[in-house]
């Protein structure tokens, strides 16, 4: 349950409970914890039991309900064909599609929304003591539809995750960030990109049995608006976060080069 009893929040009792309570538990026990979120003009104390204020509480339904919003945009981003049409499928085939368009940040922002997304449902339904009502909203087996998992979550959830102790406030701060991130990449100019024989080779983790590279896709990337045969960038098309540092762009730059010369 997400309601607790006036008298549990120290700021609402009278001076002279206070007092008494001072005398008979110390100062600490009045102490009101002050909301982490930013942008408070004033310091909010949190709601008893949780690590958030009542409004950012009550907010993060709204939020949630932005990203389910936002997320087809984002996923129509990522590739456009020159005549503004939209792909769900980043292309694989050959290795000049350079007349797709694609946006980076909003490759960035799925993988990373919806890994997210997968983190609060799982937690869910790992932790919340009532399977029945999971059952009723979420199903008895995860869906893949992030944008359906985001407005489930807004309708039925998210008070739920928001008063968590010690994850409600990171989950907020997230929700927060992704939802910028949301905002930004719809307003990035797309780029022309070359897929190059070539993978990531950025180093993922460390197992007992040796490190495990990420292995996406390598492409070149060029100004949409350019001639310029030269690639600005070489980048993963799985975690566009990894790049390849210029030293190394010999390896790669003659393939793109003659790519981008030849076109489609």
């Amino acid at each position: 349950m997400n309601e607790y009893p006036a008298f549990t929040d120290p700021a609402t009792w009278s001076p002279i409970f206070r007092s008494i309570v001072n005398r008979n538990f110390g100062a600490t026990a009045l102490a009101v914890v002050p909301c982490p979120t930013k942008g408070h003009k004033f310091d909010r104390p949190v709601r008893p039991g949780t690590d958030l204020c009542e409004e950012c509480i009550a907010r993060f339904p709204s939020v949630l309900a932005d990203l389910a919003r936002y997320w087809p945009a984002v996923v129509g981003a990522i590739v456009k064909s020159p005549s503004g049409g939209g792909q769900q499928k980043v292309q694989t085939s050959g290795v000049r599609d350079v007349s797709a368009l694609w946006n980076p940040a909003a490759t960035l922002v799925r993988a990373e929304l919806g890994d997210w997304v997968s983190f609060m449902v799982r937690t869910v339904y790992r932790d919340r003591p009532e399977p029945e009502w999971i059952d009723r909203t979420l199903g008895r087996v995860p869906s893949a539809d992030v944008a359906l998992n985001l407005a489930v979550l807004a309708k039925y959830h998210s008070r739920w995750l928001a008063s968590y102790p010690r994850l409600g406030a990171a989950l907020f701060a997230d929700a927060l960030q992704h939802r910028s991130a949301a905002i930004r990449c719809l307003q990035v100019t797309p780029m022309r990109r070359i897929q190059l024989d070539a993978v990531c080779t950025v180093e993922v983790a460390n197992t007992q049995w040796g490190p495990i590279v990420c292995e996406g896709q390598l492409v070149a990337v060029f100004p949409h608006d350019s001639d310029d045969i030269r690639p600005s960038q070489i980048l993963c098309t799985t975690h566009p976060d990894h790049r390849v540092p210029t030293g190394e762009w010999i390896d790669y730059y003659f393939q793109a080069e003659n790519h981008a010369g030849a076109g489609t």
